[in-house]
């Protein structure tokens, strides 16, 4: 403020006083207000203060994470990536010579190769065929097969056939799978059902050692498997010498069906036929007619056959104990003048499979 302002203000504030008591009276109000003023001055410039080392310390934490920071991505660029192996590539040839042809990246003969065939990515059936032949999938010589047979090479058929793998007995199921005893036709009946092998005998061939690759390889001729067909000895008086006799035969067993024809008397229970005999008792005067029969059998299991003999009186039976069987009667036991007959049969099951011999001696 200048002087001219100063004296003016003086003057209004107090008319009656001098100068110098005004001046005297506005510097001792101003001195609290100077010092109020200072006051707020240092105030402010100690806040100033407080706030600059607070910047400079939140500046400090930040310079310090800014520093961790880089660390942290000096070391992310030092780690090396995991090497990767490029993938494979696959050589294309240029150029294919020799007639033949390219096809994913190989060159080939589509006119003999069975997976490009004709052009690429013709793929022959192995079912059906087995070769490409000049651009033609073939069955050896032959077109492809049907779709309900199979091309096979394996049965001896050159280099392939078609060959229907239900019912081919020498390609039953799969090609090359022959049926056990296809090749013997004549004591055995063999067929394929389904895929699936069939094997039993013809009539009186049996199969006694259950090897079905060399059939039913005993063939039985005996005719004499009924009553009505047994073997007949011829009259017999009732003198023992005079009536004395023997006979022999074999019974075969097996565990087959026997078809195609079927064996007379032939039981699937024991797999075998029993063999029959007969004599005409004619009698004679003072006749005591009381037999008497004996059975010895080789081959034989104990136990496992029986002896009968029948007459017009009735049937006795005696089982074959290790190889020897026996029957004796009494007198009267036959009539004169009728038929006795002798039977000889298995009566175990098929587990038991075998060719047991039997002689039998008698008289009346």
């Amino acid at each position: 403020m200048d002087e001219t302002h100063f004296d003016s203000l003086a003057r209004r504030l107090a008319s009656a006083a001098t100068r110098r008591r005004t001046l005297a009276g506005l510097l001792v109000g101003a001195i609290p207000a100077v010092a109020i003023l200072e006051e707020g001055v240092d105030a402010g410039k100690r806040r100033k203060q407080r706030n600059g080392k607070a910047d400079k310390h939140t500046a400090g934490r930040h310079d310090q994470h800014d520093v961790v920071d880089s660390e942290k991505k000096k070391k992310r660029k030092k780690k090396k990536k995991p090497a990767t192996t490029p993938p494979p590539t696959t050589q294309v040839p240029a150029t294919c010579t020799g007639g033949t042809t390219q096809c994913s990246g190989s060159c080939v003969d589509t006119t003999s190769d069975a997976q490009n065939c004709g052009e690429c990515g013709t793929t022959c059936p192995t079912q059906t065929t087995n070769q490409c032949v000049t651009g033609t999938c073939q069955c050896g010589s032959e077109a492809a097969c049907a779709a309900n047979t199979t091309c096979c090479s394996g049965d001896g058929s050159g280099d392939g056939a078609c060959r229907t793998l239900d019912t081919d007995v020498n390609n039953c199921g799969a090609c090359g799978n022959a049926c056990p005893g296809a090749n013997q036709s004549a004591t055995s009946n063999v067929s394929c059902a389904g895929g699936t092998c069939t094997f039993s005998c013809k009539g009186q061939n049996y199969d006694v050692d259950g090897n079905a690759g060399n059939g039913c390889e005993r063939a039985d001729a005996q005719t004499n498997r009924t009553q009505s067909t047994a073997n007949y000895r011829g009259p017999k008086s009732c003198e023992d010498g005079a009536s004395s006799d023997s006979f022999s035969g074999t019974i075969y067993s097996d565990a087959r069906e026997h078809a195609n024809p079927a064996a007379p008397g032939f039981s699937a229970a024991t797999g075998a036929a029993p063999l029959w005999y007969r004599v005409f008792a004619d009698g004679g005067l003072f006749c005591q007619n009381d037999p008497v029969v004996n059975l010895t059998m080789t081959g034989g299991t104990t136990n496992c056959y029986k002896l009968s003999l029948i007459t017009d009186q009735g049937t006795t039976e005696s089982m074959v104990i290790n190889g020897q069987a026996n029957i004796t009667l009494g007198s009267g036991s036959y009539t004169d003048d009728t038929d006795v007959y002798f039977k000889v049969e298995k009566t175990c099951s098929t587990s038991v499979r075998e060719a047991a011999q039997f002689n039998v001696s008698y008289h009346l």
